[in-house]
């Protein structure tokens, strides 16, 4: 049986080949419909009507219109360290017990209002500096340690 940690790579891979398809490759038309259907509150909450051609800008390296895995995998790390950030601020201000649930409702975390330009500009340096965050060590809720 695949740990969570398995599954949740499993799902990265399966999740951009579906939009991927046949051509190994997100267009930003294959970016924007991931998007909507992957992170509808990411989107729902932009302000920027441009937010999918920025994204893509920012990660189209080449220039090509095309968006490989590894693009993709920055996307969603650089997503990942910005609701971490959210989490774990709301875990000093909360305590512990109130900010675990916000685990289990990753809208919560996605940008919108006053936290949009303080959590964009973290996605962008994560998405622009190598991606080497520093996760704070807790387990996960209900984790069982083998």
């Amino acid at each position: 049986m695949p740990s969570q940690m398995e599954h949740a790579m499993e799902t990265m891979m399966f999740t951009f080949h579906k939009f991927a398809g046949d051509k190994g490759y997100l267009t930003k038309e294959d970016l924007r419909v991931l998007m909507e259907k992957e992170f509808p509150g990411f989107l729902e909450n932009q302000k920027d009507p441009l937010a999918v051609d920025k994204i893509m800008k920012d990660l189209d390296q080449c220039r090509d219109g095309r968006v490989g895995f590894q693009s993709f995998f920055s996307l969603i790390a650089g997503l990942t360290i910005a609701c971490n950030d959210y989490f774990v601020i709301h875990m000093k201000q909360k305590g512990k017990k109130n900010a675990w649930s916000l685990l289990h409702s990753p809208r919560a975390c996605m940008p919108l209002g006053s936290r949009r330009t303080t959590q964009q500009a973290r996605l962008e340096s994560a998405l622009h500096s190598g991606l080497e965050p520093d996760f704070p060590d807790r387990p996960a809720p209900g984790a069982v340690s083998s």
